[in-house]
């Protein structure tokens, strides 16, 4: 039977989802979808949270940018004061495919008009011609 220190214990998945939900109401949703978002959440253990991210550029841009501020949501939320880690982990991650609908509806080409009137003075004839033996004259 849990005791009542156990319900106090953060989870891994409420620490960062709350952390996350934190971090959503601070950036612009472009920056949280294609920064924030795709971090996975991987271990809650010894005054450390573990974050895992797609791939290196992930990583490395995060820590250069945004660990600070990662870091400052994730104790809003915490007990005790955490460390973050990000790690990189490629099986974690996937591209989610893309949302489609039915297909757009097909139309029939646009009509050129019957009465379409060409200028006369426009022909193909005053074209200049380049010199094939030569540089290009008009």
């Amino acid at each position: 039977m849990p005791n009542e220190m156990d319900a106090m214990t953060p989870t891994l998945d409420s620490t960062w989802k709350n952390a996350a939900k934190t971090l959503e109401k601070m950036l612009n949703p472009e920056l949280f979808a294609r920064w924030i978002a795709p971090i996975r959440p991987v271990r809650l253990a010894d005054g450390e949270l573990v974050l895992s991210v797609a791939n290196e550029f992930y990583q490395l841009w995060l820590q250069e940018n945004f660990l600070p501020l990662i870091r400052d949501a994730v104790n809003r939320h915490a007990p005790q004061s955490l460390a973050v880690k990000l790690i990189v982990d490629h099986h974690a991650h996937t591209v989610p495919a893309p949302v489609t609908g039915p297909p757009p509806e097909k139309r029939p080409p646009h009509p050129l008009p019957t009465d379409l009137q060409l200028n006369p003075r426009y022909t193909f004839g005053d074209v200049p011609q380049p010199d094939t033996d030569g540089p290009f004259t008009p």
